[in-house]
């Protein structure tokens, strides 16, 4: 097997100005762990792309013709579901952030971020998990960030398993409480980390304690 077809986080770049596109793709070619499978200068080619190549990344401008970035997420992820999408914009606005993230957009990276932060970024997301910009992060806040009533996004089970977090259980204590998985308790930690904007599961954690500032029985 070639080097490149070993290669696990096949990734479409998605931006309107080739020579950024051009210093990304060289970037992730140095990459033993990356592919670069395609580019799109819109937000239109991005989605034909996608339904076409199936990528497991799509790094995504937001500022795009004939279809903003968010609608762009938006129909990338109806058309490869599986695909995970990361942010990659100039645009340090936490009301942007809540807009690709409700499109579906696991990631919020700013441009003027370092080569390895990105590489980290990618990385991240790629695994499974979610990264947020923390530049943006600390200079918002987290409440300014997320709507006012942005726990009621969660559904019942998810809420379920955030309260039972804050109240001290373990994930294998969550599971049998609501006689469920295992691994379905780390999903459920996967979405809440999406929703709540949060980058990894000790924050999670630490947020489900804040608000649910109960003891078990």
């Amino acid at each position: 097997m070639s080097t490149r077809q070993s290669r696990t986080h096949r990734t479409l770049l998605v931006d309107d100005h080739v020579i950024l596109r051009t210093a990304l793709r060289d970037l992730l070619d140095r990459q033993p762990d990356f592919e670069v499978v395609g580019e799109a200068g819109d937000g239109a080619e991005a989605v034909r792309l996608a339904k076409k190549l199936q990528p497991r990344l799509v790094l995504m401008d937001i500022s795009l013709p004939k279809s903003d970035g968010v609608e762009a997420t938006r129909e990338t992820l109806n058309a490869c579901p599986k695909a995970r999408v990361i942010a990659f914009t100039a645009h340090e606005s936490p009301v942007v952030l809540n807009h690709v993230r409700r499109a579906g957009a696991v990631g919020y990276v700013l441009k003027d971020t370092s080569p390895t932060n990105l590489l980290a970024a990618l990385r991240r997301v790629a695994r499974g998990g979610v990264h947020f910009d923390p530049k943006l992060l600390a200079k918002a806040g987290r409440t300014a960030i997320l709507d006012p009533g942005h726990v009621t996004d969660l559904s019942t089970r998810e809420s379920q398993v955030l309260r039972l977090l804050g109240q001290g259980y373990t994930a294998k204590e969550v599971a049998a409480e609501l006689e469920v998985s295992t691994k379905s308790v780390e999903t459920y930690k996967a979405r809440l980390m999406v929703k709540l904007i949060i980058n990894n599961r000790v924050e999670l954690l630490r947020y489900a304690q804040v608000k649910y500032q109960t003891h078990r029985a």
